[in-house]
């Protein structure tokens, strides 16, 4: 099997037991055992835990990417596709719920740096998913002529605060109830509503 396809299988299988069980409570011998390979042979593809749990947030990462980006070239409007994007959000929290709440969490096994580093990377290519949706829209007199970097920085910002408000309110230690991604979304809706309404109109300034 080819080197990238075996690597890939692995990852699909650590993705499904983490965000079944958890990173924390998965091992390396579980996922070995999942796809009936020696430990040995998983650590040849993978040398740690860290390198593996890093491997599948990155694929993640541009899955959603992926997703993102149909979102803005089958969508007829821009509201159309920022609901989009807050259900592709709302979805992924939903399926790997697990695997969310024990990255706030993780063991002592995993590089802390690395993972920080790949969430603002990952805030970061949403960010350029929002400017694509936003241009999008200006190209096609949706909305009129704006700071499109600056503008998605500020949207982002108060779809990150919604987030932030909705699970401190509900949290112990920082862990959301499953149902309030529901909650976030139906805020988050709303917020884009009112922000993209402000945008079809000229901001005057002094």
């Amino acid at each position: 099997m080819d080197v990238e396809v075996k690597k890939q299988h692995i990852i699909e299988a650590a993705l499904k037991r983490f965000s079944h069980f958890g990173i924390n409570k998965t091992t390396m011998n579980e996922i070995a055992e999942d796809i009936s390979v020696s430990k040995a042979n998983l650590y040849y593809y993978f040398p740690d835990k860290s390198a593996l749990v890093v491997a599948v947030i990155k694929y993640l990462i541009e899955e959603g990417m992926s997703a993102y980006q149909r979102i803005i070239e089958e969508s007829g409007s821009i509201m159309d596709t920022l609901i989009g994007f807050l259900k592709i959000k709302k979805d992924f929290f939903e399926r790997h719920y697990l695997l969310h709440v024990t990255m706030g969490y993780p063991d002592s096994s995993l590089n802390l740096e690395e993972l920080n580093s790949l969430g603002r990377y990952a805030e970061s290519r949403e960010l350029e998913a929002i400017s694509r949706a936003f241009k999008k829209a200006i190209q096609t007199a949706q909305l009129v002529t704006f700071e499109v970097e600056k503008t998605s920085q500020i949207y982002f910002t108060i779809l990150k605060g919604i987030s932030m408000v909705c699970i401190a309110k509900v949290s112990n230690r920082d862990i959301p109830e499953i149902s309030i991604f529901s909650e976030i979304f139906e805020k988050q809706k709303l917020a884009s509503a009112i922000f993209t309404n402000g945008l079809r109109h000229s901001i005057l300034t002094n």
